[in-house]
């Protein structure tokens, strides 16, 4: 077996040169070496285990396949199924990372496979010049040709007529939100696969009176919003952003808010969708405060897990009251549990509930709740 590695510096940011890399059918558009490409059966161009057939310069066909794609680790893996050149066995793979001297890229091309012994030399300069360096020369020019093209089209800045004015401190509430502003969102312009979701600019208008802006930091994925982004339920009207889960802090309030103000701590796991979204606007009613030991991505990916837990809690139980989570006053901070007379916190209820239901799976003899058990939620304000 012989290892060939290739590596390079791309002077363009690491997620301009993963955009085009990404793509396991777009050598076609860079790489001098091929023709022509097409992934097979028309699936996804970064599905792992979809297959691209493609066709050499000189004419010769070969088939790979996508083994691995990490868009955290910007790293891809791919093999060979098919080809007219004794490669056996071939497996590669490439892998950026940032340049922290500078908004560079550091990429590596590396592969191994079986050659003829009489061939080796051949085959082993083959793959590290005509494939490995051409395809860096072929991404630099195209990078390159990318940032002069954006540097023709930007217009000449106007001299400035005054000094730019210092603007007075005003409320929270509409500084900077006083006129509609743009933020970034995935967006479903239709239902599909995970190919029809898009990084766009979306307007933000500014909060109405009975609204809080929202600044995510993080957002919870679930299954739900592959079925909004496919169709099967009807949450999502394309063009829409999908999502029902995040945390963030609240960065502007309505004129009409009460008990919430800029800066706290906020997660919410509910409808209307619109979460994929660095920022929105949504109503009160909808959100729960975090205290500070609760981090953002517990809160971000818990809610719907805990709101499953207690109406399961609620459905296995005889339940005194039960309102839903929806009806939820503004102001709530926090949730107890009443639990024979005694008053419990949710997080507390919800490990008896987890520890009970472990040993009831042990032994089936083991009754989750006694019939004299009563269970009731209080929904209690924490701002007077």
């Amino acid at each position: 077996m012989v290892q060939v590695r290739q590596s390079t510096i791309i002077d363009a940011p690491i997620d301009d040169v993963w955009s085009i890399l990404r793509d396991f059918n777009g050598h076609e558009r860079w790489h001098p070496a091929i023709s022509f490409s097409e992934i097979e059966g028309g699936d996804p161009v970064d599905a792992v285990g979809s297959v691209r057939r493609f066709r050499l310069a000189d004419g010769g066909e070969l088939r790979e396949q996508l083994l691995a794609l990490s868009d955290k680790d910007f790293r891809l893996a791919y093999c060979l199924l098919e080809a007219p050149l004794p490669l056996m066995g071939y497996v590669a793979s490439i892998q950026l990372k940032p340049v922290t001297d500078g908004n560079a890229t550091f990429w590596e091309w590396r592969s191994e496979f079986h050659p003829p012994t009489h061939r080796r030399d051949e085959l082993v300069k083959l793959v590290s010049e005509g494939i490995y360096q051409a395809g860096f020369a072929a991404i630099r020019s195209l990078l390159r040709g990318r940032v002069l093209t954006a540097k023709a089209r930007a217009p000449t800045p106007a001299p400035p007529s005054a000094p730019p004015l210092i603007p007075s401190p005003v409320s929270s509430a509409t500084t900077s939100f006083g006129q509609s502003a743009t933020t970034r969102a995935i967006v479903v312009e239709r239902y599909g696969g995970p190919e029809v979701l898009q990084l766009k600019e979306i307007g933000l208008p500014p909060p109405a009176p009975n609204e809080v802006r929202i600044r995510h930091t993080v957002i919870g994925v679930n299954f739900i919003d592959v079925y909004c982004r496919t169709g099967y339920f009807d949450l999502l009207q394309p063009p829409g952003v999908p999502g029902m889960e995040a945390a963030g802090v609240v960065e502007a309030v309505g004129s009409e808010i009460a008990g919430f103000s800029v800066g706290d701590r906020i997660a919410y796991a509910c409808p209307p969708v619109g979460a994929y979204t660095e920022r929105r606007n949504m109503v009160p009613d909808l959100l729960v405060r975090l205290s500070d030991d609760i981090p953002d991505e517990i809160a971000a990916a818990g809610c719907s897990r805990a709101s499953v837990r207690v109406f399961c809690c609620m459905i296995s139980m005889r339940c005194s009251r039960a309102p839903s989570f929806s009806s939820m006053p503004a102001p709530a901070a926090s949730a107890s549990f009443w639990c024979n007379g005694h008053a419990i916190s949710a997080q507390r209820s919800l490990q008896r509930c987890r520890a009970t239901t472990r040993r009831a799976s042990s032994n089936a003899s083991v009754p989750i709740m006694s019939s004299s058990t009563r269970v009731r939620i209080s929904l209690r304000p924490s701002c007077g």
